[in-house]
């Protein structure tokens, strides 16, 4: 093989965005890409004067030749900073020395702090590996390169051929489609059937200018080596398999993008909300094997009566071996508020009087959903008499006093504490939607980083 040029040589910054310019091409559509639009391909990062792909809420994937250091920022975001999180500690593979066409450009940064709310696209392992040497197959480079313009620093994308794969290494690209300076260490992306996302290659090196073929180091070649050095963490990178490939998947073999090119929510809640998620994967074998949650309503309790003005306050507990996805709470039939971060739990103000019928509902990592026991309590009226426990009277179809509720549903968690929860539409028959809001109530202890 041909010794590299030097656009993407080790101290070099390297990014992806390649294509070929022509005078009606917008000034931001370089080398064949174009600009990433907000919360799009978010675990494309920035790192140093390379790029990095977020592969694990602890840790970045970069190339070898990036150097990158312990005192490395990990910059989010598109055309600005939108989030930066230090490193605790980076490390090289101590086999690479700028032998550029050896496959083994690998580096990792651990993060000082989880970055929890990103939604990871996995790296592609075991039988997926087959999506590279598909016919017409393509992958998506993704990278804060430099344009036509001689900048860099800002988000790029361009989708281009898989070329060749030999020697651990990926050729992508070519013909005005490629990467430049500032793409080194970036992610490629391929699809799979599934319509999922898998991410693959580290971008390394290219023979020429910007525009013809990138060479990539596979990130699967590297895993043992990866995985490795991060045991003593206790980071595992490959929910579906073993660090060789083999199915073994776990719970967190599931739950990924199947779109992040698109925008999701905003980097306030880590461009995750709305976003399009698999169930458990089954891409080289049977999926994780699911069971139904274990959910419980543990406060208030069954048969409880409150006066007038009490807030009611509500806890749930729920486990599921594959993970709790949700859980959401149901009063006299009609969903009210729900969860996605224990401890799971709300205070319910402005209950009118009346008799109140409460459940909570699961949905566990596959999509499979569980419903609590229900357990019934009681608003007494003003003048402190009991409503009488009446069945008829707690229906979501009936004429009651218990209908016209006027609640509102309030997360019950630390002020300080991170809230994945929403409040639910209501129907023009249920709860007032006017004075449904969702608030903070402290009663709760702040809840633990996952």
């Amino acid at each position: 093989m041909n010794r590299p040029s030097a656009h993407l040589i080790a101290g070099t910054a390297v990014f992806l965005i390649a294509m070929s310019v022509h005078a009606d091409t917008p000034a931001e559509r370089i080398y064949g890409g174009a600009a990433a639009d907000p919360c799009t391909w978010p675990t494309a990062v920035h790192i140093g004067g390379c790029t990095g792909t977020l592969v694990h809420p602890k840790v970045v994937i970069t190339a070898a030749h990036c150097r990158p250091s312990n005192s490395s920022m990990i910059r989010f975001g598109e055309a600005q900073i939108e989030r930066q999180v230090r490193v605790d500690y980076c490390t090289v593979n101590p086999e690479f020395d700028n032998d550029f066409g050896s496959g083994i450009d690998w580096a990792f940064c651990v993060l000082s702090e989880e970055v929890p709310d990103v939604p990871i696209v996995p790296i592609l392992m075991g039988c997926e590996i087959d999506a590279l040497s598909a016919a017409a197959a393509q992958a998506t480079l993704v990278g804060f390169g430099r344009t036509t313009e001689g900048s860099s620093g800002k988000k790029h994308h361009v989708t281009a051929p898989i070329n060749d794969i030999s020697n651990n290494e990926a050729s992508v690209g070519g013909q005005g489609k490629s990467g430049c300076y500032g793409d080194s260490g970036g992610p490629a992306f391929v699809q799979l059937q599934d319509d999922t996302w898998r991410v693959f290659g580290i971008v390394s090196y290219a023979n020429g200018d910007c525009g013809t073929p990138e060479w990539l180091s596979l990130m699967h070649a590297g895993m043992q080596w990866f995985e490795g050095e991060l045991a003593a963490e206790g980071i595992d990178l490959t929910p579906c398999t073993d660090a060789a490939g083999n199915w073994n998947p776990t719970a967190k073999c599931g739950r990924f993008p199947r779109a992040p090119q698109l925008s999701n929510g905003t980097w306030e809640n880590g461009c995750s909300a709305g976003a399009d998620l698999s169930g458990m994967s089954a891409t080289c074998g049977p999926a994780f094997e699911s069971q139904d949650s274990v959910v419980s309503i543990t406060a208030p309790d069954d048969g409880q009566d409150f006066a007038p003005g009490d807030i009611v306050h509500v806890e749930v507990e729920a486990s599921d071996k594959l993970g709790i996805a949700r859980v959401e709470l149901v009063l006299n039939g009609q969903a009210l508020a729900a969860d996605e971060v224990a401890p799971f739990a709300w205070s319910l103000d402005e209950l009118n009087p009346g008799n109140y019928t409460l459940r909570a509902v699961t949905t566990n990592m596959a999509s499979s959903t569980t419903e609590s026991e229900a357990i019934v309590f009681e608003m007494r009226r003003a003048d402190g008499a009991a409503n009488g426990f009446d069945d008829t009277n707690t229906d979501p179809g009936a004429d009651s006093t218990a209908n016209e509720t006027g609640a509102r549903a309030f997360a019950s968690h630390d002020m300080g504490a991170s809230c994945a929860c929403t409040i639910l539409p209501r129907t023009a028959t249920g709860l007032s939607t006017g004075l449904l809001t969702l608030g903070m109530f402290a009663f709760r202890r702040r809840r633990a980083r996952r």
